[in-house]
């Protein structure tokens, strides 16, 4: 039985290699597919950015408008910090008869003695101009002389002024140049008891509203062409034909260095031939500055000539004159309805040698 399984055994391998020859030879399994692709992952997106945005810087205009209120505020609650805050760090205060007063601590210190002289003052404005980068107004302060003006002792006198400004702003809404136009003078003649009624302008009464005004409007060109027109027959002493420009019997002059005003042309020439008849070779060109703004003209400049005549009780010195002032015009088709024109007598009197010119101020510490 075991030779029968072992010869069935052989045979069979025989077969099966016999058979092999003709069999192919096994293939290679193919290679495996690649794994599906993958998208790549997207990155979240960066965190929203919840810093607000810069606050827009205001208009020239505005910031302008805003020193008015700061000024107001300042002198009203007698903050010699907050108003000199409202200049450049170098700004400049420009003065006829004083000297310059540069940056902002000596300027507060000089406002601090407005305070001082008077510690019940109130100030208002009453117009406010502007036209590009420059402002124009005009005010008004009254208070008591408790503390004493000028280091002279106190005589406890309702006082105050009417005066003008010519503001330049720089482009973050300072100040860096001031005019102011005031009569010093009139200040002392109020405080004088010496003086006689009617030979000095009483203290003003502070407005309770301010007229602003805009540059713009169809009258500005005009206006200016009258303007130089009415300049150069001031200076070359055209009384007639300047005063012919006044309106009416109504249009008035108010000069504040004077006790009174002045009314229509009559009023005009006896103003004009006072100043004709103290200095027969005034003239005032050629002009610092002269800006029409709506229906007014701005005009800054100084009267000069030789005082060769009597200026009211002042008799003639034969010195010569050198006075800041500024005129604002209000127009009206070509026509003078106002005058207000301010210049500081206390520049006058000490060119004339009336009074001592005021000593230079000490720099600030």
């Amino acid at each position: 039985m075991r030779t029968i399984l072992t010869a069935a055994l052989f045979a069979s391998t025989l077969s099966l290699v016999a058979c092999g020859e003709d069999t192919p030879a096994p293939q290679a399994p193919p290679p495996a597919p690649p794994p599906p692709a993958t998208a790549e992952a997207t990155p979240p997106p960066p965190p929203a950015d919840t810093t607000p945005p810069p606050a827009a810087k205001p208009s020239l205009s505005d910031m302008m408008t805003a020193s008015i209120k700061n000024v107001t505020d300042a002198l009203n609650g007698h903050d010699p910090a907050k108003y000199a805050a409202v200049f450049a760090p170098d700004g400049v205060v420009k003065q006829g008869g004083q000297p310059d007063i540069s940056g902002r601590d000596a300027i507060a210190a000089d406002i601090k003695n407005l305070f001082t002289a008077f510690p019940d003052l109130k100030f208002a404005f009453s117009r406010a101009m502007w036209k590009g980068n420059m402002g124009v107004s005009t005010w008004d302060w009254n208070g008591t002389d408790t503390g004493g003006f000028m280091g002279a002792k106190p005589t406890n006198r309702p006082v105050g002024v009417s005066g003008a400004t010519v503001a330049i702003y720089n482009d973050d809404g300072l100040i860096k140049e001031l005019h102011i136009y005031d009569d010093q003078a009139n200040v002392m003649q109020q405080l004088d008891p010496k003086a006689k009624k009617g030979s000095f302008r009483a203290p003003p009464t502070l407005a309770t509203q301010i007229e602003t005004v805009s540059a713009g409007g169809p009258d500005e060109d005009k206006n200016l062409a009258a303007g130089k027109a009415m300049y150069q027959m001031l200076d070359d002493h055209k009384v007639k034909d300047l005063c012919a420009a006044m309106a009416s019997n109504d249009a008035a002059i108010d000069d504040y260095s004077m006790p009174v005003g002045f009314k229509g042309s009559k009023g005009c020439s006896d103003y004009i031939n006072g100043f004709v008849k103290a200095m027969p070779d005034f003239h005032s060109q050629p002009l610092a500055n002269q800006v029409a703004i709506g229906p007014y003209l701005v005009s800054e400049g100084t009267v000069q000539g030789t005082n060769k005549g009597p200026l009211g009780p002042i008799k003639a010195t034969g010195k010569p004159v050198n006075l800041h002032f500024i005129d604002i015009v209000q127009l009206k088709d070509g026509k003078v309805t106002h005058i207000s024109s301010y210049a500081n007598g206390f520049e006058l009197l000490t060119q004339l040698g009336v009074i001592k010119a005021p000593a230079a101020p000490s720099a600030a510490k």
